[in-house]
This record gives structure tokens, sequence and C-alpha cells, in this order.
């Protein structure tokens, strides 16, 4: 089985490698200097659509990015329910996201949680996910 830090690392591949040639950014608080933008790129505001954060993608390539975050989201989420004592997968995804959160220095769990799109009420309702956390931040506060 991939841990989380593998299966993220393969899905920010994927996505790169997508948005290379699909996405681009445009930066600008002026109609004027977006518009050069969209030219400099050979489009037009009818031929785009944004995805956010100053992002923008082809309108003919919306579906293909919709697809690969679907996947993407699938085999996260397959990969959790696989994990059925939480000691593998679960705990690898618990284990870097605390340390992407700071939790060795704060520990709160609530960012990492929030990141994950979990609540606290979803983990203790899930032995999985509430044995994979509490592994997670014994062997981070163990290294302490």
């Amino acid at each position: 089985m991939m841990t989380y830090e593998e299966m993220k690392n393969k899905h920010q591949e994927e996505y790169d490698t997508f948005a290379k040639d699909k996405i681009f950014y445009i930066f600008t608080s002026s109609k004027e200097e977006f518009e050069k933008k969209l030219k400099e790129y050979g489009l037009n505001g009818e031929d785009i659509c944004s995805i956010g954060y100053g992002g923008f993608i082809k309108k003919k390539d919306k579906e293909e990015l919709k697809n690969l975050t679907q996947r993407h989201r699938k085999e996260k989420q397959e990969a959790i329910e696989q994990d059925k004592d939480g000691s593998g997968f679960i705990k690898s995804m618990f284990l870097l996201e605390l340390y992407n959160h700071e939790f060795a220095y704060t520990y709160d769990v609530e960012d990492t949680l929030n990141d994950l799109g979990y609540t606290m009420e979803q983990i203790n309702s899930n032995p999985a996910l509430k044995n994979g956390l509490d592994l997670a931040i014994k062997a981070i506060i163990k290294d302490d």
C-alpha cells in the first residue's frame, strides 16, 4: 500500500503535468492589463473560466481538471477505507499533516483536521481515523 506522502506526491506530479500546459495565472487589477495578458496567451474572455486564486483554464479543459481532482479524492478515500485499523495510510496521513501544521510546537490538531476536511466529531466516531490520529500524535510526542 502507498503511504499518504507517496500518494500526495503522485497526485501533485499528475496535477503539475496537467497544469503545465492548461492552467495559467493572471494577477492584475485592471481590465486592460487582463485583456493584454489574455492576448499573450492567444485567448479571449469567452474561452476561459476562473479556477480561483488568479488561475484560469480553457473551458474545453475544465472537465478534464474536474475528473483529475475527483479521481484524486476517490483514490485518497479508498486508501483511507482500506486501512481498517488506522495504522497504515491513515497514520501516515495524519503524521505528515500534523508536521506540516506544526503540531510539534502547538499541540493543536485543529489546523490539520481543517486541512484534511475532518471535524473532531468525525474522527471520534470512526475507530480507524481515531486510532491513526492517536498513533501519529504519539509518534510526534515521542520524537520531541
